[in-house]
Formats: C-alpha cells, structure tokens, sequence
C-alpha cells in the first residue's frame, strides 16, 4: 500500500483550517473610520468589538511607535481593558483576544530654501489651513529639482496575551501634477481645495449611514487627503502606477484604505483568511474611491451646509 504524502496544499488548507477571529478585538484608538471597518470585517464572525482611546499621539517619527504607544496608554488607562485582553476564549472556535492599534504619518517632498535640497519630510498635523497652503508652496518649490510627490507610512501594531507583539509598517507613495499644486498654492486655489475636502468629507458615501463625521482639514494626513487629491485631478500615479493605467482603480483603493483606515491586511489574515477579499467588495471602500476617481457624484448630506471661511489663520467646520 502506498505511503500517504503531504502536500503544500494539504499544509495549506490546514493552515486555513486553524485561522480563527477573536472571541474579542479591542480598537485602541478613537477613528470612527477603523472601528468601522473592524465591526463589518469581525462582527459578522461573532467577534466582540470594543474600542478605548489610545491617548495622545507622540510626537515621533516612528509610526510603529506610535501604534504601541495607543496600545500601552489603552492597557494602562482603559477602564477593564488589561483584564479583558486576559480573559480566557470562552468558545472552542475563536482566537484569543486581541488589543490592536494603528496609525498613518505623511512625508511631502518639501523645500524650504534654495541652498537646501529637496526633502521628504514628516508633517505633523497643522496648527491651522495656512500651514497646510505652505506645505503646497515647499512641494512647488521642491518640484522644480525631483517630481513632486509625498509618501504615507501606516503602521499597525497587534498584542496578544501569550504572544509577542505583531508589527507591520506599510508605504504609499504618490506621484503628484506640478501644475495642480502650483494652484492649490495660491489663496484661490486652496480655497478650492477646501471648497472639495468639505464636499467630500460631508457626502452620504463618505458619511457611511452617520458613522463616519466629518473630520477638520488638519484631521487628516498632516492636512495632505488623497481622496480630495484624486477628486481634483492632482494625482498622476501611485506606488508606480500612472493615472492611465488600467490597474490604477485598484491601486488607488488600495492606498486609500493604508491612508484612511491604516490597518495591515498582512496581520489580519491570521484572523480573517479572505481578508483581502473584504476589503476590495467593502461598500464604504467601493463608494470613496468611486467618488475620489469622480465615477459617481457626490451626494451631499441633506443637513450639512457649506463650511464658512473665517480669516486666513482659521481652521474650518460646517455649521
């Protein structure tokens, strides 16, 4: 009789076989978006979602760092947090709890003088709409000596009970139009921009049935939001992947999830096998970048009117 053999596929689909979702995951953070996106992808598993904030956000150049610090702050702080992530899986078909975190830092190429060559540089998030307006000046600047383009590093950071932290750092880097940030530099062009990051962030597909608010420009990526840079034609490439491209749709959907949402698919899998799949069919994911590639028209919300201008160091909201 012939010796039974192990195939790769048989190590496979028993690798499969032994992913499971937590019993528990624990969002150390305060992102509507991300906790989000963890309830559509984990509670339809039977996974408990609860989220706590994860303090605030150091002022470090390590996004990683950054993840485990929201970690650290949460188990120390969170109200039950530490215990729960201990507790023992109550069902045989679950993994045991996990505490996760995630965080995104954006690097402009920038000059800020001419005897300085042009640098990609960490913007932290702006005091007001006038330094995000200088950001495009330094990229205008900086485009005159190497394209310009700016670079997101998301990092996600996952701790188990029994197990060391996983980590993983991700990067996006996109390639940006000279003459669209040349407008976006001048009063009238920034007015513009904000005139489309308001448009965008207050439409029903972003808002996502009222679980998603509307951030404030300096909420997001240092100021820098790619899906409003999409929507106004500033963006030529991404990752190496020009704006013709056929395969540009899913590169852009796939960099807006590292820019909005931040978490490492790579790390999820252990818990969630189609997880990539999830995340190329998620409704809300489909609808923003449809609306950022200008495919379908964004639809404003019905209670949300135009955001006021209130002088030039102003940050701006909707009323």
């Amino acid at each position: 009789m012939p010796r039974e053999t192990r195939t790769d596929k048989d190590f496979t689909i028993k690798k499969e076989q032994e992913r499971k979702p937590p019993s528990v995951i624990i969002y150390a953070g305060t992102s509507p978006r991300r906790l989000a996106f963890l309830h559509d992808a984990f509670y339809p598993l039977g996974t408990r979602i609860v989220s706590t904030p994860g303090g605030r956000e150091e002022y470090i150049d390590d996004v990683i760092a950054i993840a485990e610090g929201k970690i650290n702050f949460a188990l120390v702080n969170g109200e039950g947090v530490r215990e729960l992530l201990l507790a023992k899986n109550p069902k045989q078909n679950q993994s045991p709890n996990i505490i996760i975190a995630s965080d995104v830092l954006t690097r402009p190429l920038m000059m800020y003088s001419l005897d300085r060559i042009p640098t990609a540089i960490i913007r932290r998030k702006p005091r007001g709409t006038e330094e995000i307006r200088k950001t495009f000046s330094r990229i205008h600047r900086a485009a005159g000596y190497a394209d310009p383009f700016y670079s997101v590093e998301s990092g996600t950071c996952i701790r188990k009970k029994t197990q060391p932290d996983a980590k993983k750092l991700d990067h996006t880097t996109v390639l940006l139009d000279t003459q669209r940030i040349d407008h976006f530099r001048t009063v009238r062009g920034f007015e513009e921009y904000e005139e489309a990051f308001y448009r965008f962030y207050s439409s029903e597909q972003y808002s996502y049935d009222g679980r998603h608010p509307m951030p404030r420009i300096i909420d997001i990526a240092g100021g820098l939001s790619l899906s409003v840079l999409l929507l106004e034609n500033a963006v030529l490439g991404i990752d190496g992947v020009e704006r013709e491209n056929p395969q540009f749709r899913q590169t852009a959907k796939r960099a807006l999830f590292k820019v909005l949402i931040g978490f490492s698919p790579d790390l999820l899998r252990e818990y969630k096998s189609d997880i990539d799949e999830f995340i190329d069919s998620w409704p809300w994911l489909e609808r923003t970048t449809a609306i950022a590639l200008g495919e379908i028209p964004l639809t404003p919300l019905p209670q949300v009117k135009e955001p006021i201008l209130k002088g030039p160091g102003r940050t701006r909201r909707s009323t």
